[in-house]
């Protein structure tokens, strides 16, 4: 198919390879450009018992997730934003979502590129939380907000890079070796992240050498604080709901 539409989603230059014996659907070379990206995937789907079974190996370049949020659901809130990479493995059964989801099993790896985590600053949440300690109430002067306002003074947490390794089981995605990538710092961290989006995270915020040294300069006690390489590094909790 040149062009059409799929699940409320515009694609182009669709083909696959479809097979279909013993109540089972085998799906093979499935590839499409949607979404402003790609996606190439094999699948399979048996509905030869009363409780359906399906498995899904996928690959997706570039797809733009501001487009897939408004495809889903134009009403939903958005969390993130930016151009997906991700590579993943997942498999399930039943018929509705409510009976689909405690199934879910699966594995992979993403990343998002030039996106942001909208409505929450991480970098200005963790800092903000240091300054409650005395000899650190003038950590983040009005002079180094100033100077850095994608850090402190932005509502999102900008990032150029943010990616990681997931496996999903028991109704929630187990998240490690997680990065995000920003200007002047990085997050590194292990947690999960669950269907009603609630969310615990152990991490730590590593500052670029710049900000550091713009802080030791506000607060003399935050050079404790540095590691090795002359950066402030803070491990943190992230616990909660996310927006």
């Amino acid at each position: 198919s040149t062009q059409g539409t799929l699940y409320k989603i515009d694609y182009k230059d669709l083909g696959t390879n479809l097979t279909l014996e013993n109540k089972i659907a085998t799906i093979q070379n499935l590839r499409l450009n949607a979404l402003n990206g790609s996606l190439a995937a094999e699948a399979q789907y048996a509905f030869n018992s009363a409780t359906p079974r399906f498995s899904l190996v996928s690959k997706a370049q570039g797809l733009d997730l501001r487009e897939l949020y408004r495809a889903v659901d134009s009403k939903s809130t958005r969390d993130i934003q930016g151009r997906l990479n991700a590579d993943m493995k997942i498999s399930g059964s039943g018929k509705e979502w409510n009976e689909i989801k405690p199934s879910l099993r699966g594995q992979g790896q993403a990343e998002v590129l030039q996106g942001a985590l909208l409505d929450f600053n991480i970098a200005d949440n963790v800092l903000s939380s240091v300054t409650g300690i005395p000899g650190l109430t003038s950590l983040i002067n009005p002079q180094v907000r100033k100077k850095y306002p994608e850090t402190f003074e932005a509502k999102d947490t900008q990032f150029k890079e943010l990616k990681g390794q997931f496996d999903l089981a028991d109704a929630r995605m187990n998240i490690k070796d997680l990065r995000i990538a920003a200007a002047d710092y990085s997050v590194q961290g292990n947690g999960w992240v669950d269907f009603e989006k609630r969310a615990d995270f152990q991490a730590v915020l590593l500052l670029s050498q710049a900000l550091s040294v713009d802080l030791g300069r506000s607060a003399r006690e935050v050079t404790y604080m540095f590691n090795n390489q002359n950066q402030f590094e803070l491990p943190f909790a992230l616990t909660g709901t996310l927006p």
